[in-house]
């Protein structure tokens, strides 16, 4: 009887630990960014797009990180209402526009805007990132990609 409570008690413990060091593997992960969970998501009818708020380390071909915007695209926070005394430009791509190889900043995208808005004091320039690298294929297919 006192084995089998001993047996009992040890495999109660063993079981407790491997569960204590598998929550503080996960929450060490997750502090240190290491386990990414995925940033894209299916949207039937519509097809890949990248989740709202998710966040991104990208370590293939460079380096950048950062989250998605609330629209689900790689570009600073932007409203669907336009700013007064601002023009803007939307600018469709895929992985090239997308620039996950560098950080946000020194995408073509906001080189541009910089560049653009440098010479201006009256109107501000803003563009639009509609980044995907899934975005070409079905722009072609469409006949969109004559309108870019």
């Amino acid at each position: 009887m006192i084995r089998l409570k001993s047996l009992i008690v040890n495999v109660v413990v063993v079981f407790l630990a491997i569960f204590i060091v598998g929550v503080v593997l996960e929450v060490g992960l997750a502090v240190m960014q290491i386990n990414q969970k995925s940033h894209v998501r299916l949207v039937p009818g519509k097809g890949v797009t990248y989740i709202p708020g998710a966040y991104y380390r990208h370590t293939k071909e460079g380096f950048s990180q950062g989250y998605f915007n609330s629209h689900g695209f790689r570009d600073y926070e932007r409203t669907y209402e336009k700013p007064k005394d601002t023009f803007r430009i939307l600018i469709f791509g895929d992985s090239y526009v997308e620039a996950l190889q560098v950080p946000l900043e020194e995408s073509f995208p906001a080189l541009l805007e910089q560049k653009l808005n440098g010479g201006s004091s009256t109107k501000k320039l803003r563009w639009l990132l509609l980044d995907s690298p899934a975005l070409v294929r079905p722009m072609r297919i469409c006949g969109m990609w004559t309108l870019v």
